[in-house]
């Protein structure tokens, strides 16, 4: 079911809520644009509480395997963020308005990019038959802020005793806790159609049971306590047989299992959130002296990126010159090149290699963030702004963070207005309007009366206070 979103630990996970009829709309009882507030002003409290890891890389593939599992679903209703959490537990959960998030010690327990793709795709399911909506309705509550802080509760109460209280603040009984629960229809719902999402990207549709078989192993292993995920995601035995049998029923030879691209991401997420680098390091530098065949070059890749990251720019260099060049116009291996060259003070080399990139990947925004990030560090503002304009033209889920390093880039280069309001769009992006609207007020302050850019700045704050004034017309405060 959906991961701690809407079901907690200690709750009971068979209890069964009289859910409308998968015909009733459930517009009706939440719209879509209410739906996605109500996941904005979660997410807010999640951002509160997790760290998000902000790598380009990292969200470029996840956000890029969601959509491709996005587009099998055949789903035209609610958007999709994908995003990365970074915290060792083995758990993934979807919330409303389509955020769906996944820990990174679930990326790093998944074997295979078909086992990962098979939690997203469950996931997946639950938004597009509107679970959450559903549950919501169930629950017969109207306030919004009082579902996000049910939820943010919920989500959170393996980590903070004092987050795992909030639903008692705001006055929501147990029973009502328990009508947000899934029910084992809507597991088996999202196992059934998640199956069919990975089947039709091409994905081995197995990925789903082999990764229930690793949760279940880890279960059983002495010593070990259930992951997280299990606590939220409750495993039967006839769950994982029904699904089985349908997975196997829609394999074929020519589906993937796994990619290079899986294991590289795997590889950043091990290294970005190491809690001790240096026992990382000596770790990996071990396992690539034993390493033979095609692991070796990941390996390599692995302790190149350990190497730049603790400062080590000359181990760095050493470790990329032993991949093969037949692997130059690798995405991965080429941006650590070239953030390595402008680390160890070679801006002209890091220069070079990234138009290299963007000749082989126009307009890629993992690399134009990269040299925006590069940029800045040499004191280049103006190309620094100048990639992460033209990364807002093609950006997806990097849009909100990418605003905010604008806002940042903005500012150093002495241009409050274009700072201010970079800084507007990023809280609009993530949900608070207020905040992106005071910011627009500051902005219009320090432009020029009647010039261009007053103009600018005071249409987009007044749609601002319109979509603000709606929402609370909604809310009927």
């Amino acid at each position: 079911m959906l991961a701690a979103a809407l079901a907690g630990g200690g709750l009971a996970q068979d209890a069964q809520v009289t859910l409308p009829s998968m015909g009733d709309p459930a517009d009706q009882i939440i719209s879509p644009a209410r739906e996605r507030e109500l996941g904005e002003a979660f997410m807010r409290q999640v951002e509160e509480r997790y760290q998000i890891l902000e790598d380009p890389l990292l969200n470029d593939y996840l956000s890029g395997l969601g959509a491709r599992l996005v587009s099998a679903s055949q789903h035209t209703g609610s958007e999709f963020t994908f995003f990365v959490v970074g915290d060792p537990r083995i758990n993934a959960f979807a919330a409303p308005g389509g955020f769906i998030g996944v820990n990174s010690g679930l990326i790093l327990a998944a074997i295979t990019e078909a086992e990962l793709a098979g939690v997203l795709a469950h996931e997946v399911a639950h938004v597009t038959q509107r679970h959450i909506a559903r549950a919501y309705a169930a629950a017969q509550t109207s306030s919004l802020p009082t579902a996000a802080a049910i939820l943010a509760a919920i989500l959170l109460g393996g980590a903070s005793p004092q987050a795992s209280q909030a639903a008692i603040a705001t006055g929501i009984a147990t029973s009502q806790q328990l009508q947000l629960n899934y029910t084992r229809a809507n597991e088996y719902e999202a196992d059934r159609l998640g199956i069919q999402y990975l089947a039709r990207a091409q994905f081995d549709p197995n990925g789903m049971v082999d990764f229930f078989n690793l949760l279940e192993r880890r279960n059983a292993a002495e010593g070990l306590s259930p992951p997280e995920y299990l606590s939220t995601h409750p495993l039967s035995s006839n769950r994982v047989a029904e699904a089985r049998g349908r997975a196997q029923s829609l394999s074929t030879e020519d589906q993937r299992r796994d990619s290079a691209n899986f294991q590289l991401a795997r590889i950043r997420v091990r290294v970005l959130t190491a809690p001790d680098p240096s026992r990382l390091r000596s770790s990996l530098e071990r396992e690539l002296a034993a390493a033979t065949g095609a692991s070796r070059e990941t390996l390599a890749y692995a302790n190149a990126l350990a190497a730049h990251e603790s400062g080590d720019f000359r181990r760095a260099d050493e470790l990329l010159d032993t991949i093969g060049d037949g692997d130059s116009d690798n995405l991965y291996y080429g941006l650590l090149r070239a953030a390595n060259d402008y680390a160890a003070g070679r801006p002209a080399a890091g220069r070079a290699q990234f138009e290299l990139l963007l000749d082989l990947y126009p307009g890629n925004v993992p690399v134009l963030l990269e040299l925006a990030e590069a940029s800045e560090r040499q004191g280049e503002h103006d190309r620094a702004a100048k990639a992460l304009r033209q990364a807002l033209r093609l950006s997806g889920n990097h849009t909100a963070i990418t605003f905010r390093a604008l806002a940042r880039i903005e500012d150093k280069r002495g241009r409050p207005v274009e700072s201010l309001e970079s800084l507007a769009e990023y809280h609009a992006r993530a949900g608070n309007t207020r905040l992106a609207i005071n910011q627009l007020e500051q902005a219009l302050k320090h432009a020029e009366a009647g010039s261009g850019p007053a103009l600018r700045v005071a249409a987009r704050l007044q749609q601002l206070r319109d979509e603000y004034a709606e929402r609370l017309r909604e809310r009927g405060g």
